[in-house]
């Protein structure tokens, strides 16, 4: 997790560089806050090989980086150490509840393309891999308007099932709908058909 010394030690190294657009130090504080919040899952090393990373960059290295641009530097083999520290299902459905968002799905235009790969990319995982267990969890839409803790759990335990039982050559299965999964709606029409059984 990154620490307040190691995202401070690292807008210093940005100075010390002379990069341009820095915050100016009334703004300090909110960024520093912004960084703690968004690179919580960032070791203080691996944020400064990815301050480095940035700095080299020929195409930004020149700007006080965003977030993003920081991640885009991270060191590949520590991404996927982090992850394995935990169970890895759970540990991959965690940050995709924070990530999803970034896929579009809530956009009226819909999904931004490629978002599976880039999550992948991103999580330095198996797209295909990745792209099965969300589908058994509901798709990808049904859980980015999952909106109950209930509901999160339930996709979570889906999730966490299909990526431990995932074999490498093995296709996704296609969803006839991916439309979020209303539990109350749900029970309500299990109830008007006389429970799982049907009427009697």
């Amino acid at each position: 997790m990154a620490s307040r010394n190691g995202v401070l030690s690292v807008f210093a190294l940005f100075q010390r560089y002379d990069l341009a657009n820095l915050p100016p130090k009334e703004e300090l504080a909110d960024k520093l806050a912004d960084w703690l919040d968004m690179l919580d899952d960032v070791s203080d090393q691996d944020l400064f090989l990815a301050a480095r990373g940035h700095i080299k960059d020929p195409d930004g290295g020149v700007f006080f980086p965003k977030i993003a641009q920081i991640r885009k530097h991270l060191p590949v083999v520590r991404a996927v150490a982090a992850i394995e520290e935990g169970p890895v299902g759970q540990a991959i459905w965690t940050r995709l509840l924070k990530g999803i968002s970034t896929a579009g799905f809530t956009r009226i235009e819909g999904e931004e393309p490629g978002w599976l790969e880039k999550l992948a990319n991103h999580y330095q995982v198996d797209a295909a891999r990745l792209g099965a267990a969300i589908d058994a969890a509901g798709g990808g839409r049904a859980i980015a308007f999952a909106n109950h803790d209930a509901q999160r759990a339930w996709m979570g335990q889906k999730f966490c099932r299909a990526w431990d039982g995932w074999t490498p050559g093995a296709s996704r299965p296609q969803l006839a709908d991916s439309n979020p999964i209303d539990l109350q709606a749900e029970i309500a029409r299990r109830k008007a058909l006389g429970g799982s059984n049907g009427p009697r």
